[in-house]
Protein backbone atom coordinates (compact mmCIF):
# COMPACT_ATOMS: atom_id res chain seq x y z
CA UNK A 1 0.00 0.00 0.00
CA UNK A 2 1.07 3.53 -0.67
CA UNK A 3 3.54 2.64 -3.42
CA UNK A 4 1.30 3.61 -6.33
CA UNK A 5 1.00 0.06 -7.64
CA UNK A 6 -2.81 0.02 -7.56
CA UNK A 7 -2.96 3.38 -9.30
CA UNK A 8 -0.51 2.26 -11.99
CA UNK A 9 -2.34 -1.01 -12.56
CA UNK A 10 -5.76 0.61 -12.92
CA UNK A 11 -4.40 3.35 -15.19
CA UNK A 12 -2.67 0.78 -17.40
CA UNK A 13 -5.81 -1.34 -17.68
CA UNK A 14 -7.89 1.73 -18.51
CA UNK A 15 -5.43 2.81 -21.19
CA UNK A 16 -5.50 -0.67 -22.73
CA UNK A 17 -9.30 -0.78 -22.68
CA UNK A 18 -9.51 2.65 -24.28
CA UNK A 19 -7.02 1.61 -26.97
CA UNK A 20 -9.30 -1.35 -27.75
CA UNK A 21 -12.18 1.05 -28.35
CA UNK A 22 -14.05 0.46 -25.10
CA UNK A 23 -16.11 3.52 -24.16
CA UNK A 24 -16.18 2.97 -20.40
CA UNK A 25 -15.14 0.56 -17.64
CA UNK A 26 -16.67 -0.34 -14.30
CA UNK A 27 -15.11 -1.41 -11.05
CA UNK A 28 -16.76 -2.45 -7.81
CA UNK A 29 -16.01 -2.47 -4.12
CA UNK A 30 -17.84 -3.23 -0.92
CA UNK A 31 -19.05 -0.07 0.78
CA UNK A 32 -16.80 -0.86 3.74
CA UNK A 33 -13.62 -0.69 1.64
CA UNK A 34 -13.18 3.06 1.90
CA UNK A 35 -9.57 2.95 0.70
CA UNK A 36 -10.48 1.29 -2.60
CA UNK A 37 -13.43 3.62 -3.13
CA UNK A 38 -11.22 6.66 -2.48
CA UNK A 39 -8.64 5.39 -5.00
CA UNK A 40 -11.24 4.74 -7.70
CA UNK A 41 -12.83 8.15 -7.21
CA UNK A 42 -9.42 9.84 -7.24
CA UNK A 43 -8.78 8.19 -10.62
CA UNK A 44 -11.98 9.65 -12.03
CA UNK A 45 -14.46 6.82 -11.49
CA UNK A 46 -17.96 7.96 -10.53
CA UNK A 47 -20.57 6.07 -8.54
CA UNK A 48 -22.89 4.27 -10.93
CA UNK A 49 -25.07 1.83 -8.99
CA UNK A 50 -25.27 -0.37 -5.89
CA UNK A 51 -26.11 -4.03 -5.49
CA UNK A 52 -26.09 -6.50 -2.64
CA UNK A 53 -23.92 -9.58 -3.18
CA UNK A 54 -23.14 -12.66 -1.14
CA UNK A 55 -19.47 -12.34 -0.16
CA UNK A 56 -17.94 -14.83 2.26
CA UNK A 57 -21.42 -16.10 3.08
CA UNK A 58 -22.78 -12.65 3.99
CA UNK A 59 -24.90 -10.15 2.12
CA UNK A 60 -22.79 -7.07 1.52
CA UNK A 61 -23.58 -3.85 -0.33
CA UNK A 62 -21.27 -3.21 -3.28
CA UNK A 63 -20.81 0.07 -5.10
CA UNK A 64 -19.99 -0.06 -8.80
CA UNK A 65 -18.17 2.93 -10.21
CA UNK A 66 -17.84 3.84 -13.88
CA UNK A 67 -15.16 5.67 -15.81
CA UNK A 68 -16.20 7.03 -19.20
CA UNK A 69 -13.22 7.56 -21.46
CA UNK A 70 -14.54 10.78 -22.96
CA UNK A 71 -13.76 12.23 -19.50
CA UNK A 72 -10.45 10.38 -19.03
CA UNK A 73 -7.08 11.78 -20.03
CA UNK A 74 -4.41 9.33 -21.09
Amino acid sequence: RGLGLGTALIQNLCQRAQALGVSCVEIGSTVTNSGALALYRRLGFEDSYRVTLMIDGRSQPVIYLRLTFADYAL
